[in-house]
């Protein structure tokens, strides 16, 4: 590919059905290729580096976290995202696994800012619809409700809204005094199918506590 001008940008190639034939680009067009590339490397040609499949996240009792923090970090996790999602519904689609699997996205707003994104969120809206006969859940969390993609929302059966600003409390159709008043650890959630429960509480953490007996 870098020996392309020596080519004059003709290149062969081969379509799904097996044909050949050369095609020839515009500069213009190769370079755009060439930068995404080159931006691509910085992920992919690693030294060292092991590839991830599907069956490495549906493992039982395994803990996958995936860090896409940098400038680029985001744009690369919104494609490795939909690769793993394709690959976790094929094997259990196939049968091949009955493991079930729970995807947390941390800071949603910050995931689907771009076109890959977008496009792995439309994969999210099917196994949102979907994925439970498949043991496949998803949650989604961020500090506003209202970054939640608009096409998602309709699909979430269970909100819940830990204590946050006054802004926050349309959201679940309560008001500013009821969201200012939860105590750590409650919130307050609408569940389908249960409109009668509205609060509850969950665990604390006990991370960073010292324990006195040992």
């Amino acid at each position: 590919f870098n020996n392309a001008q020596e080519n004059a940008y003709e290149f062969d190639t081969q379509n799904i059905r097996g044909d050949k034939s050369r095609v020839k680009l515009h500069s213009g067009t190769y370079a755009n290729i060439q930068r995404s590339l080159n931006s691509a490397s910085e992920f992919f040609d690693i030294r060292g580096s092991e590839v991830l499949g599907g069956m490495d996240i549906l493992s039982a009792g395994t803990l996958s976290i995936i860090n896409v923090t940098g400038e680029k970090g985001v744009q690369f996790g919104s494609v490795l995202l939909r690769d793993l999602l394709h690959k976790i519904v094929e094997l259990k689609s196939t049968g091949q696994s009955n493991i079930p699997v729970l995807v947390i996205i941390d800071e949603v707003h910050q995931f689907y800012n771009t076109d890959n994104s977008r496009e792995a969120l439309a994969d999210l809206d099917r196994i949102c619809r979907t994925g439970r006969s498949q043991k496949i859940g998803v949650i989604f969390a961020s500090q506003n409700e209202n970054d939640i993609p608009k096409g998602l929302s309709s699909v979430i059966n269970t909100k819940i809204l830990f204590r946050s600003d006054i802004a926050s409390s349309k959201y679940l159709g309560v008001t500013s005094e009821e969201i200012q008043s939860l105590s750590p650890g409650f919130a307050i959630v609408s569940v389908h199918g249960n409109p009668q429960l509205r609060i509850v509480k969950f665990p604390m953490s006990l991370a960073g506590v010292n324990n006195a007996n040992g």
